[in-house]
């Protein structure tokens, strides 16, 4: 089976690595709406955490960043800042490992030279030793903002990190003039089934479904829902469906992704809901879906691959 995944970091990153241990043609399509530029740094939290999921590098228990990772350079950064006297804006509510580090200079460097996004991911994954194919949603810059009640204009990384998601937002655009790759395009186009990861709806897999030439590209789908007994495993996802005005439910995720997805995949714990979903023109898949660590992910990867 040729499987595509839309995916962005936490839920969706597990799913991935669980399929690419239980699949062998595998391609994902990673939300790059949050990139943005740190200290002259290009970062691609997404893309990056996809990658060190599939590296087994990743710290399963933080959800994001390198396992026994240290923040020396950043904290010497900051301390330079502080002692030199120069104005400058410090970032000091992002952090960047050291580690991690490497990843932003060889994509910066990489980027400065010509290379597109596409090419550096690719890159970065022959370096990591991931033999799974991940793409970068496009080549071209695409932010998502997000603008609250009060009618402040926020960046993701502001909304998210800065702000630790507290704000209550009345809607969510995605800007810039990014369109999907051609080998996005052909990933969606060729693939057996497209599955939308249990990832954020609105900041992780709506930016890339808002990209021209995707949903047309879709023929079979099966979206995960990444809310569980009312719940977002991690994340805003839950406070946002409210702020959005849809039920902060496995129900209120199939609202979003009817007409689009052919199956939905929900928790046991929200089985009696299957119903609703279903009337929605969805066929059902209930399994566990809690991913707390790689063998879990490769069992709820498993069950999916069963059930479609």
């Amino acid at each position: 089976m040729k499987l595509t995944v839309l995916a962005g970091g936490g839920g969706g990153a597990r799913l991935v690595a669980g399929l690419a241990a239980a699949v062998d043609d595998l391609t994902v399509i990673v939300n790059t709406g949050d990139d943005e530029v740190m200290r002259g740094l290009h970062i691609s939290p997404d893309v990056d955490t996809v990658l060190y999921y599939l590296a087994g590098l990743i710290d399963w228990q933080r959800g994001w960043g390198l396992l026994k990772e240290s923040f020396t350079a950043n904290d010497t950064y900051r301390e330079l800042v502080v002692a030199s006297g120069v104005e400058a804006d410090m970032q000091d509510w992002f952090a960047l490992g050291d580690r991690d580090l490497a990843t932003h200079m060889f994509r910066t460097q990489a980027l400065s030279g010509g290379s597109t996004l596409t090419e550096v991911t690719a890159a970065l994954a022959r370096g990591l030793g991931v033999s799974t194919r991940v793409l970068p949603m496009s080549d071209a810059p695409s932010r998502t903002v997000l603008a609250s009640s009060s009618g402040e204009e926020l960046d993701f990384q502001t909304y998210f990190v800065r702000h630790q998601h507290r704000d209550e937002i009345a809607s969510v655009s995605y800007l810039g003039s990014a369109s999907p790759s051609a080998a996005v395009l052909d990933a969606l186009a060729s693939a057996d089934v497209v599955i939308l990861g249990p990832s954020n709806p609105m900041l992780s897999i709506g930016p890339i479904l808002a990209l021209d030439g995707v949903r047309d590209a879709i023929s079979s789908c099966v979206a995960v829902s990444p809310i569980v007994g009312g719940k977002a495993i991690k994340g805003p996802a839950d406070r946002l469906l409210a702020s959005l005005g849809h039920e902060i439910s496995c129900v209120g995720v199939a609202r979003i992704y009817e007409g689009l997805a052919d199956t939905f995949v929900l928790d046991t714990i929200d089985a009696d809901r299957a119903p609703e979903i279903e009337a929605l023109g969805m066929r059902t898949l209930v399994c566990d879906t809690m991913m707390p660590g790689p063998d879990e992910a490769t069992r709820v990867a498993k069950e999916i691959i069963r059930g479609i």
